[in-house]
């Protein structure tokens, strides 16, 4: 299954690192996704960090998480 997070501010972020680590395909949408690349990357690091997950796992997870911009969305419909 392929998951689309729209608004992937702190909560959002989270969000697509759940479904990325359980095996899902997340494209994030955001108004900043500089900034929420860097909170999945600080979320991938607090799984890894925590024990969580191994570092093959979280290397998984975050291959597939993509983040593009909202702002690229709404004027494309406009």
């Amino acid at each position: 299954m392929d998951v689309v997070v729209v608004g992937a501010g702190l909560m959002g972020s989270q969000i697509a690192v759940e479904y990325a680590l359980a095996g899902h395909g997340v494209h994030c949408l955001a108004r900043h996704p500089g900034v929420t690349q860097e909170r999945v990357g600080s979320a991938l690091g607090t799984v890894l960090r925590l024990g969580l997950r191994d570092e093959a796992d979280t290397s998984a997870a975050a291959a597939r998480i993509t983040v593009g911009s909202m702002a690229a969305i709404c004027s494309a419909t406009s």
